[in-house]
């Protein structure tokens, strides 16, 4: 025989061999140490390496013999940019001397003294996962024999090196693995080789209703119902681990109070140093898919003795030519081999490999031929009939048996079709999909929820979401691992904690309280949280959602003031309705009195002080009306800059030395739509609430005027987000201040803290009635021994025009009829002197059913109907739509405390022309009834 050529049977033995020394394998560098010296060996070359491959992390030494540093180095990188190097990633072995190249191109070769080389890859599959490199001192080149030798040899290789790969990835997913199960609605079981359950997931709660406690640490057969289940898992020995793959197995489980039903369990092996240490297992309720088989088989019956039912497995025999070890003959093939794989002639070897899926088929022929050399194996590949009726996965166990030369003789087999398990494999890598979609949906849910959302786990805040650390005041990783209840309210604080500590040591799934929140910014939020008990990293926790209701807290607080201040404003206007009456009488007469007397006598004199008390109580009674909203208010376009200055200067006129006003009103108009007269008595009524305040000891007041946006809620607008265009009006004063009980009443009616005969306590009721009867908001702070500021916010008016005031002058009639109606009989004495003092014809009338027939009758004519609204047995409105039904065209003009009763609409259609605020004036009185007569005298 040549120097360096290799028999056949050296290549087989060595191979054994290899296959025995790499089974004992835990670790790549192990692994790869055992191939060099085998490919060494059975090459007959005397240096060489083994590098790993990776498409990403490049290539990794993993052993060397003989080989300097410095030239493995430059061959890699040469390698690695060679066009020889892409043959080697295609599958392709390179075999060449030291003279030619590329090796020539390595720096430092002839240091190492090399002539024959070869760079061998090795393949797992398809794929490159690492290369032999291999040299000789002596041979020029790598014999033909070796070369055949070492390529079979680096198949052996690739799937040692792919095994222990595996392995250590199994390791690290055992996270992975955890997690999944935790999520999976199947039951997850971890199973020792002593049968004892080391792990159960949760889902077994909801499958069996056992808690996890209750089946962590017991027999798995505690579980089994029947002796033949019993029996046949309980054969399943240690040994017989190490050597079976997974397998399926269904048995009739005994569920926790209730009837047992089949389940099917799905096993892999878990393995550690190369061993199988447990079992794991996925176990579903197929409950009603036994009840649908059972239905199946009763249907059957009949069938079955008519058929043969084919198994699911095929059991063959194969012997091997001792002098052709590739000859390959069939001592014996069930016909299931036909029947379920679809092989024609089972008995035919050759025809074996057409049901394997063509891109499995140069795999498992590859990994056939190498299970030649093993005392056992195992081969899984998809199979198709060749008619193409039926595929799936088919399975081969097999062991060989060897002659006396240590050469393959036997193979017995098993040929099992695995379809259902691949498919209970792939639904698990389906659910973990799902899993993974379901876990990205729900952050993104949270991350962009508007509730702040994180979990409460010993006091601490983990993994908290943007409204959280919004709501909190911190960034993102500074919120993380803070002690929750320091960011409560102390008032809140024990409530809270308590809340907490009761969820979870409760059976209540869940908890709500409302809290107040410290940001870190000092700011106090109030907030509704909804704790939610759940187990994070096997411990009890709590989920908080948490919402800000800031700002729904302050509209709440508005609500409850304003239905405070509108039930005792009804209160307050009615009183105020009837001593207006009072009042018009009093003031009607003694106004006509004083006009039939010579000026400056003594009882002239007396009268005027009447009159000018009666000014004030009228005054008294429209601040009482304003708070209650019932005062007959006209609004137009006003520039509220220009009131202000008129109040400041009088405020200065008014005030002592000791009190400084300083006012800033800006030079551009600021337009409102509004109530002159109202507007100035509400700065007048802050002006004089401050000076008050400040208690006649001196100090600063200041007016602070300017054009502000504000957010809809502060006008209490529903338009959440919206800035509003408005006025801002501040009164500020630095007196003594008030403490949080006295700011809660000062808006209620006739509260003051003033001496008794100081004050009437409606000031600040009255400013309130007007800003809200003008659509604005008003706020106050204060602090005691500071000072107070009022804001008030109006709504700006946009394009506004504004009108000079007219002054007012005493108009005379012509001797036009006028029908005056009015319950009260002083006020229609009232009335009737009032229209002659003006130089009208009036005509009298208490009872409106008597003006209405006196109306009806069409006697004399009558060019004016001044009726009130409030009477007995007929309003004024009543009285007004009887009238129309006769005299659609005759001028109306309604007399009332308060123009509620009356809208735009209403009165334009019951054809009412004005109104007449009662008490009466003559000035006010006169001009009204001669411009309605003057406007209907033009229209006809």
């Amino acid at each position: 025989m040549p120097d360096g050529a290799i028999r056949s049977e050296e290549i087989l033995i060595a191979q054994r061999d290899l296959s025995i020394a790499l089974a004992g394998a835990v670790n790549i560098d192990e692994a790869a140490v055992t191939c060099l010296d085998a490919a060494l060996k059975i090459t007959g070359l005397d240096v060489g390496s083994v590098h790993l491959i990776d498409p990403i992390k490049g290539a990794r030494l993993v052993a060397n013999k003989g080989l300097s540093q410095t030239f493995l180095n430059a061959l890699l990188r040469l390698a690695m940019d060679s066009s020889q190097m892409r043959l080697i990633l295609d599958g392709q072995p390179i075999y060449a001397n030291a003279g030619s190249p590329p090796w020539n191109q390595i720096k430092g070769l002839d240091s190492e003294h090399l002539s024959g080389m070869g760079l061998i890859p090795i393949m797992h599959g398809a794929k490159v996962i690492a290369c032999f490199g291999l040299a000789s001192h002596k041979l020029k080149a790598v014999p033909i024999e070796a070369r055949t030798a070492v390529e079979l040899i680096a198949t052996t290789v690739g799937n040692a090196i792919a095994r222990i790969q595996a392995q250590e990835a199994l390791v690290e997913s055992e996270e992975k693995f955890r997690f999944l199960a935790e999520n999976q609605k199947d039951v997850v079981l971890s199973v020792g080789l002593d049968r004892t359950i080391r792990y159960c997931s949760p889902a077994i709660k909801e499958f069996a209703g056992y808690g996890r406690d209750e089946v962590e640490g017991r027999d798995f057969l505690d579980f089994v119902v029947e002796d033949k289940d019993r029996r046949f898992l309980g054969d399943y020995t240690p040994e017989q681990a190490q050597k079976r793959d997974a397998m399926t197995v269904e048995f009739l489980f005994q569920p926790k109070n209730r009837d047992p039903f089949f389940v099917e369990i799905v096993t892999t092996r878990q393995f550690e140093n190369n061993r199988v240490i447990a079992l794991n297992a996925i176990m579903r309720d197929i409950s009603k898919r036994k009840r649908a088989e059972q239905s199946l088989e009763n249907n059957e019956k009949q069938l079955r003795s008519l058929m043969e039912a084919p198994a699911n497995f095929a059991v063959y025999r194969l012997r091997y030519d001792p002098e052709k070890p590739l000859s390959v003959s069939v001592v014996f093939a069930s016909p299931s081999l036909k029947t379920i794989f679809g092989i024609e002639n089972p008995m035919d070897f050759d025809t074996w490999w057409d049901i394997i899926h063509e891109d499995d088929r140069t795999a498992f022929a590859q990994g056939m031929l190498i299970s030649m050399n093993q005392m056992s194996f195992q081969r899984s590949a998809r199979y198709c009939h060749p008619d193409g009726s039926r595929s799936g996965w088919l399975k081969v166990i097999a062991s060989n048996t060897f002659d006396d030369m240590g050469r393959p003789e036997y193979t017995n087999g098993v040929v099992l079709d695995i379809t259902g398990r691949m498919e209970a494999e792939r639904n698990l890598i389906e659910s973990k999909r799902e899993l993974e979609q379901s876990e990205e949906k729900y952050r993104l849910l949270v991350e962009n929820a508007n509730e702040a959302i994180g979990i409460i786990q010993h006091n601490v805040l983990k993994f908290p979401n943007q409204a959280m650390c919004s709501l909190l005041g911190y960034d993102g990783n500074e919120t993380n691992y803070i002690d929750v209840f320091k960011q409560i309210h102390p008032l809140d604080k024990g409530r809270a904690r308590d809340a907490f500590e009761h969820l979870l040591d409760s059976d209540e799934p869940h908890k709500s309280l409302s809290l107040r929140v410290v940001a870190r910014s000092g700011a106090t939020k109030w907030a509704t949280a909804n704790l939610v008990r759940i187990k994070w990293e096997d411990e009890p926790a709590a989920m908080a959602i948490i919402r800000d209701v800031t700002n729904e807290k302050h509209l709440e607080t508005k609500l409850r003031q304003a239905q405070k201040m509108e039930a005792i404003g009804t209160l307050a206007g009615g009183i105020a309705h009837n001593f207006n009456n009072l009042l018009n009488i009093i003031m009607g007469f003694t106004e006509l009195t004083m006009s039939d007397m010579r000026p400056k006598t003594r009882s002239r004199e007396n009268l005027q002080q009447v009159l000018n008390a009666s000014h004030r109580a009228k005054d008294l009674v429209s601040q009482i009306l304003t708070f209650s909203r019932q005062d007959s208010m006209e609004k137009s376009p006003i520039n509220l800059g220009a009131l202000a200055a008129d109040a400041v200067r009088l405020l200065q006129a008014t005030l002592p030395a000791t009190v400084v006003v300083n006012s800033k009103i800006p030079p551009e108009p600021c337009p409102i739509k509004g109530n002159d007269t109202q507007i100035k008595q509400l700065i007048m009524n802050l002006g004089t609430n401050a000076v008050q305040a400040m208690n006649g000891k001196g100090g600063a007041l200041s007016l602070l005027l300017d054009n502000v946006e504000a957010e809809a809620w502060e006008l209490e607008m529903e338009a959440p987000g919206l800035l509003i265009p408005a006025i801002r009006l501040m009164v500020t004063d630095t007196g003594r201040g008030m403490d949080a009980k006295t700011l809660a009443q000062i808006f209620d009616p006739y509260f003051t803290t003033l001496e008794p005969g100081q004050g009437t306590g409606l000031g600040l009721s009255v400013v309130h009635g007007i800003v809200k009867a003008h659509g604005g908001s008003i706020s106050v702070r204060s602090t005691p021994g500071k000072g107070t500021s009022f804001t008030v916010l109006f709504p700006r008016l946009e394009d506004a025009i504004m009108e000079a005031p007219k002054k007012p002058s005493i108009a005379l009639g012509e001797g036009e009829r006028v029908v005056f109606v009015d319950d009260e009989p002083s006020i229609a004495e009232l009335g009737k002197n009032l229209l002659e003092k003006l130089q009208y014809k009036p005509v009298i009338f208490t009872s409106p059913l008597k003006a209405l027939e006196y109306l009806q009758e069409g006697g004399e004519p009558v060019d004016l109907l001044v009726t009130d609204q409030t009477m007995p047995i007929m309003t004024g409105e009543a009285l007004i739509l009887r009238l129309r039904e006769f005299a659609p065209d005759l001028p109306v003009i309604a007399c009332t405390g308060h123009s509620d009763f009356f809208d735009r609409a209403k009165a334009a259609k019951l054809g009412i022309q004005a109104f007449c605020t009662k008490p009466l004036s003559l000035v006010q009185f006169s001009g009204t009834v001669r411009k309605v007569l003057d406007e209907s005298q033009a229209k006809s």
